[in-house]
């Protein structure tokens, strides 16, 4: 999943991306390194006769049309034929249902800190953050039979309120009345937008950027490794956004919106799209872009200073790296300074904890249960890490640390 997070930190910073890449790049060690690299040729070239997006407002206020009009003239100008907006339901929209998905999404995990007798029934989740969870996995289904095949479809979904984004975006695989076709969902807080924005900076404007900004990641920009980066490391969570800071797929800046910039996309992804469609339409091969080093967990570990350790601390970056960051985060633990719970001690432990908890997921079964974690010490961690570090570190044969427990746990 992409997403674009205007978060008030970078509307009051005017930092700006260089227009060289960093020394390292974050992006797979696997990931192509030659045009079409990642970029999406449904949408780029001219194969069908038009690209419709499809609106709805399950949540939040309706949608400005004007930023919707300027959304299907970028759509228009780089596929090579009509594009238009119309509102799920209305005359011409394609009869859509949304709906769950046959296989339940594995549960969200909250990490939970038990202490002084409270349990899980004393933690309220809001109602609207359950709802919008929903609407984020529903998929299309579609009544009526699959959709025109002569038609490029995209869904864009008003939820209010998209955790701390602006939007988000992704590819679902659709009902199976749809064919299982696969569909672009750009999804847009329209309501937090509104919440946060500055006054200096209308709705219309910043509704009108996120769509661009979403729509630049449906294109798939920004996939080209010598001047694209990822928000987070492995596991690569954040998606790809572009170093220039007028470019519309970049991590917005305050400079930038201040400029009006972030309308359209800079000249290095339209060069881009000009080399995949070379390469789609004759075969022509292109040179690899150049293979930067990956980013060194170990060396983010020690580049932390032991303030950093704290909730919304620089340390919570490490959690992008997965368990590569693991032997060097466990070995910074006897150095940070401990003996009460919040010291920075107790929050890497809790960090490596969650390290933990965010592998088990990924080797459980859909539907079954999430451990709880319970408060603990960094010795007892140390001794689980003692006993099961290689078969961590190496597969999914080993056991869950006992601060990790499943409800069923007794």
């Amino acid at each position: 999943m992409r997403a674009l997070a205007l978060f008030i930190a970078f509307l009051a910073s005017a930092a700006a991306f260089g227009a060289k890449p960093a020394a390292i790049t974050s992006f797979p060690p696997d990931w192509p390194h030659r045009a079409p690299w990642k970029l999406n040729r449904e949408l780029l070239l001219p194969e069908t006769e038009r690209i419709l997006f499809v609106v709805d407002t399950p949540r939040g206020s309706p949608p400005i049309a004007e930023a919707l009009d300027q959304l299907a003239a970028l759509a228009s100008k780089y596929g090579g034929r009509p594009a238009s907006w119309v509102r799920l339901g209305a005359p011409g929209a394609p009869d859509v249902k949304w709906v769950d998905p046959p296989v339940p999404p594995k549960p969200v995990n909250y990490y939970v800190r038990l202490r002084n007798g409270r349990t899980l029934s004393d933690f309220h989740i809001p109602q609207d953050h359950v709802e919008t969870l929903r609407y984020m996995e529903q998929i299309p289904s579609c009544p009526s039979g699959a959709l025109a095949a002569n038609a490029s479809f995209v869904f864009i979904r008003y939820l209010g309120d998209v955790g701390n984004a602006y939007g988000n975006s992704e590819v679902v695989v659709s009902a199976a009345l749809c064919g299982g076709r696969e569909f672009p969902v750009m999804r847009v807080a329209q309501t937090t937008i509104a919440r946060v924005r500055p006054p200096v900076i209308g709705q219309e404007f910043l509704e009108q950027r996120t769509l661009a900004h979403e729509y630049g990641h449906v294109l798939g920009l920004a996939s080209n490794p010598e001047h694209g980066m990822w928000l987070s490391t492995v596991p690569y969570r954040g998606g790809t956004h572009c170093i220039h800071r007028d470019c519309a797929v970049a991590v917005p800046t305050a400079m930038a919106l201040l400029k009006g910039q972030m309308a359209d996309y800079c000249a290095a992804c339209l060069r881009d799209i000009q080399q995949a469609r070379e390469h789609w339409l004759t075969g022509t091969e292109f040179p690899d872009v150049p293979r930067l080093p990956q980013p060194d967990p170990a060396a983010a570990v020690a580049r932390l200073k032991p303030y950093n350790f704290r909730d919304g601390g620089e340390a919570d970056k490490l959690l992008g790296y997965g368990k590569a960051v693991m032997p060097a985060l466990v070995a910074r633990l006897k150095e940070l300074q401990g003996g009460y719970p919040a010291s920075p001690r107790s929050y890497a432990v809790l960090l490596a904890v969650k390290i933990v908890n965010a592998e088990d997921e990924a080797r459980r079964e859909p539907g079954s249960l999430a451990p709880v974690m319970r408060d603990t010490t960094a010795a007892e961690f140390t001794t689980w890490w003692q006993q099961e570090s290689e078969r961590f570190m190496s597969g999914d044969e080993w056991a869950l640390p006992p601060m990790l427990q499943t409800p069923l746990a007794k």
